[in-house]
């Protein structure tokens, strides 16, 4: 395929995208300010998993979710934190992010700080790690 025509595939993809997202979340939201604070978060995502179906907006919040877990989770694999918290084996993003809307309901004096600082705080509440004293 010439760079001619895969230009103008890309220029159609990018025409016809914005009319794939439904009526509702067009202008509703700007997913870009997501990241603003908690109260932000909330008004955007926090509903999401009470509608029958994902939306696109959904999907932005579960990405947003995934990558600060993934996140998390590749900087106390590779030593640069400490183990803070210990989920168990088969948590979803889905419970991820029930329990980031839970910690930020539960705490509206920290609604003003970005979610990703919330992230940390709310998964130690949700899976502290059993302290065992050693020292004597």
């Amino acid at each position: 395929m010439s760079t001619y025509k895969i230009y103008l595939v890309a220029a159609m993809l990018f025409w016809i995208a914005p009319f794939c997202i439904s009526q509702s979340d067009v202008g509703r939201v700007e997913l870009s300010d997501m990241n603003s604070s908690g109260n932000r978060y909330l008004d955007i995502c926090g509903e999401v998993l009470n509608t029958p179906h994902l939306t696109p907006v959904g999907v932005a919040c579960m990405s947003y979710i995934s990558g600060l877990s993934d996140g998390i989770a590749m900087f106390a694999a590779k030593g640069s934190i400490q183990e803070m918290y210990c989920s168990p084996d088969g948590v979803t993003i889905g419970q991820v992010f029930r329990i980031l809307v839970k910690y930020a309901k539960d705490h509206p004096e920290k609604l003003n700080e970005q979610p990703r600082l919330l992230m940390l705080p709310a998964l130690i509440q949700a899976f502290p790690c059993s302290t065992v004293s050693t020292k004597k």
